[in-house]
């Protein structure tokens, strides 16, 4: 595997956990709201 693909494959790696962790806050953030309501 060439350095590049490395670096591509840990990229998509990061995105895909960062965006697993914005949705998980984004959904505790909803039952917050509705919990207010």
């Amino acid at each position: 595997m060439s350095i590049i693909m490395k670096i591509a494959a840990i990229e998509q790696t990061l995105n895909y956990l960062m965006e697993y962790e914005q949705g998980k806050l984004y959904e505790e953030f909803n039952r917050e709201r509705e919990r207010v309501h």
